[in-house]
């Protein structure tokens, strides 16, 4: 019995050994980005939106109230943010995948979010948009007002109409919490 217990305390610690080896031979070398976060109101609603209209897939849940989450996502607020909040932050994480780009879902719950849900300016700084083909704009236009997000019918160039962009069809479009999202029809 005890013979038993020794030896499959050892197959297990030689299985995570190895799990561990194979998961990191996978990891890309550095540099190599490794997503792109994207805070959100509401993560449940961005998932079905990201995954149902936008084709990604679930990738799964991150830590979730992670202990670290005020140093990591607020640290660079500054320390009188962090004291006055007694160095406490929470929310929600979830990744959804779509080939080699991941996307980090974040809803953080305490402090809320801020900021705008409005179309950002188009020559605004930073990261403008997401840009995603799909096989038909107007199918995916449907989804995207079904959950909740917004199409810009006035940005809407119909595949094959305009010489000069390879024949394919462009729109832009924006998720429930105004990610700007550019959909290719090629």
């Amino acid at each position: 019995m005890k013979r038993r217990s020794l030896f499959a305390a050892a197959v297990a610690a030689l299985s995570s050994m190895t799990l561990g080896r194979r998961a990191s031979a996978q990891m890309a070398p550095a540099p190599t980005i490794l997503n792109l976060g994207i805070n959100v109101t509401d993560l449940e609603k961005s998932k079905r939106f990201y995954i149902e209209a936008l084709g990604f897939q679930d990738a799964g849940v991150v830590v979730s109230d992670p202990p670290n989450c005020a140093r990591v996502f607020f640290g660079r607020n500054g320390e009188e943010f962090l004291k006055a909040r007694d160095f406490k932050a929470y929310g929600k994480m979830h990744h959804v995948r779509m080939g080699s780009l991941q996307l980090l879902l974040r809803q953080f719950t305490d402090p809320k979010p801020v900021g705008s849900t409005e179309a950002p300016p188009t020559h605004q700084l930073g990261l403008s948009n997401i840009s995603v083909r799909v096989d038909s704009i107007e199918r995916v236009n449907a989804l995207i007002r079904k959950l909740g997000g917004t199409v810009f019918e006035n940005t809407w160039v119909k595949k094959g109409t305009v010489k000069g962009n390879g024949g394919a069809g462009i729109i832009f479009t924006q998720d429930p919490d105004g990610t700007q999202v550019e959909l290719v029809e090629i």
